[in-house]
């Protein structure tokens, strides 16, 4: 993949005290309280159950809020009614930019978030500039790919942050990490994808953002081997009923605050999100 061309020099990389991957629970460790939530139905789902809004969110308990990227340009105001918004900075994939996010961000309400695209490609290695990579040969103990796994993440913080000063995208109540499947990652060695978003969860945290990440069980599973990590505040569960899936644990071990049910919100054509 190819980056966007920026205009002038990236700025410089947060100095951050650069945190390995914490270990992953055992294999008889389970991932939630009661199993995986239901797939969501082809339309609108339960709201969340009530009494489960979790400690220090900063959505509205019960709230229905909205995501938007560069697949809803068209849609840049979003659904009226809607409490929060959460918008993509990136197009579908690291290093790349919504060519819409100023209209988007600008245009959305408070309490308002961005998400940012996550993965592991090693020829991506030639984005990370020398602050990044001066972060992941400080990582003690860790591989020589492992290290550059962690520099690919900071970088496309670093990137995505420019993206973000350059559409003046600023104090977001929260940076979510989107892992899905969809986008690169080891297949063989989950420790590089670990190490690939704990560079992200740093750099985030360095820029004084909360993290969150956005994905399926499943997926979380499979992609990074059901690691658990307190660089992580919360989960927001991707196409799922939101009423089952707020009285579960999340999949990284953190609390679950938003689900992301299969619905579109029935006026605009954007994803329909539910605070717990």
């Amino acid at each position: 993949m190819s980056a966007c061309s920026l205009g002038g020099a990236p700025s410089a990389t947060v100095n951050v005290t650069p945190s390995a991957p914490e270990a992953a629970p055992s294999a008889s460790a389970s991932a939630t309280a009661s199993g995986d939530p239901s797939p969501a139905p082809p339309h609108p789902a339960s709201s969340p159950r009530p009494g489960a809004h979790p400690v220090g969110s900063p959505y509205p308990a019960q709230g229905h809020g909205y995501d938007i990227s560069y697949p809803q340009c068209a849609d840049a105001a979003g659904p009226q009614g809607a409490q929060y918004a959460i918008v993509g900075v990136n197009g579908g994939k690291a290093f790349s930019r919504n060519s819409c996010l100023f209209d988007e961000w600008t245009r959305t309400k408070e309490p308002r978030s961005v998400y940012l695209n996550s993965g592991y490609n090693p020829d991506n290695y030639t984005f990370a500039q020398e602050p990044c990579r001066a972060l992941g040969e400080r990582l003690g103990g860790a591989t020589p790919a492992e290290r550059q796994a962690y520099a690919i993440g900071c970088a496309e913080v670093s990137y995505s942050y420019i993206v973000m000063a350059q559409d003046h995208v600023a104090a977001p109540q929260m940076c979510w990490v989107d892992v899905e499947s969809g986008n690169s990652w080891d297949e063989l060695d989950v420790n590089l994808n670990r190490h690939a978003l704990q560079g992200m969860f740093d750099q985030l945290v360095g820029h004084g953002c909360r993290v969150g990440v956005y994905a399926q069980y499943k997926e979380w599973r499979a992609i990074t081997g059901s690691w658990q990590t307190s660089a992580v505040a919360a989960d927001w569960v991707s196409l799922a009923v939101p009423y089952e899936a707020c009285g579960l644990t999340g999949f990284s071990g953190a609390p679950v605050w938003l689900v992301q049910e299969l619905a579109t919100w029935p006026d605009v054509a954007v994803d329909s999100d539910w605070a717990c």
